[in-house]
C-alpha cells in the first residue's frame, strides 16, 4: 500500500472506526520508522575539560587523559550502541606543548580505547595518531647573504598536533555500557630519551580537550 500521511483524523464521537484507516496509519508508521532506523541518532555521550595541565609530562607509558566512564559521585557516562550500527569517535585535541629542545626524534602518540586506564595492559587502542616533534632550530637567512646565522631559544614552547581527531567503528552485535578513554604516551627514538624537554597536555577554555562519540547510521 502506498505511504500516505495522515496530517488530522477525526475521532469525535460518532465517527466509525475503519479497519483500513486504521491499518493504513499504522503502515505509515512501519514505513517512518523504517525510513528512520538507518539514519544517524546523533550525539551519545560527551565529555570536556578546559583545566590546564592534565598531564604535566608525557611519558612512556600511555596516561589517560579523558574518559567516558562511571565515575563514584558522577554521572554515568559510559556508552551503548545498539547493534548493526557505525559509529564515530572524535577527540577535540588541543595538542602537546613541548616545553624545549631535545629528544626531538621521539614520536608522540594520541591513543583511542575502547577502555579506561586500569585496562590499557590487556587491550589494544581503537585508533592511533603519531606526531613528529620539530627540530628546534631557525635560520635566520635575512641576517647576512653569505652567512646562516642559527637561533635556538630553550625557552619557546611548541605546540604539535592540536587539532580535531576522529574513528569511524562498525558496533557489530551491540555496545552496552562501554568505557572510552584518550590517551597520551611518547616514544623516544634512536636517542631514547635522553635531554628530553618537559611535555605536557593544556587544555582551556578557547583550546578544549573534549571526548564525543556519536551513532552515524546502520551499517546493514
Amino acid at each position: 500500500m502506498a505511504y500516505e500521511n495522515y496530517v488530522f483524523v477525526s475521532w469525535t464521537d460518532g465517527t466509525p472506526i475503519s479497519s483500513d484507516r486504521l491499518s493504513q496509519m499504522s503502515m505509515n508508521m512501519e514505513q517512518i520508522r523504517d525510513a528512520n532506523d538507518t539514519k544517524p541518532q546523533g550525539v551519545l555521550e560527551f565529555i570536556e575539560t578546559t583545566s590546564g595541565n592534565v598531564v604535566a609530562n608525557v611519558g612512556s607509558s600511555d596516561t589517560e587523559i579523558l574518559a567516558l566512564t562511571n565515575p563514584t559521585g558522577g554521572s554515568d557516562q559510559r556508552v551503548t550502541v545498539d547493534q548493526n550500527r557505525y559509529y564515530k569517535i572524535t577527540c577535540v585535541f588541543p595538542g602537546f606543548s613541548v616545553q624545549g629542545k631535545g629528544a626531538e626524534d621521539s614520536t608522540l602518540k594520541l591513543k583511542i580505547y575502547n577502555a579506561v586506564q586500569s585496562g590499557y595492559g590487556s587491550s589494544s587502542p581503537s585508533m592511533v595518531w603519531n606526531f613528529a616533534i620539530p627540530p628546534y632550530s631557525f635560520y635566520n637567512t635575512a641576517a647576512d647573504a653569505n652567512t646562516v646565522v642559527e637561533s635556538v631559544k630553550a625557552s619557546d614552547i611548541v605546540v604539535v598536533g592540536a587539532g580535531t581527531y576522529s574513528v569511524y567503528l562498525e558496533s557489530g552485535g551491540g555496545l552496552v555500557s562501554n568505557s572510552f578513554s584518550v590517551a597520551v604516551t611518547r616514544v623516544g627514538g634512536t636517542s631514547g630519551l635522553t635531554n628530553a624537554p618537559q611535555i605536557s597536555v593544556n587544555p582551556s577554555a578557547t583550546e578544549r580537550l573534549q571526548l564525543i562519540v556519536e551513532d552515524v547510521g546502520a551499517s546493514v
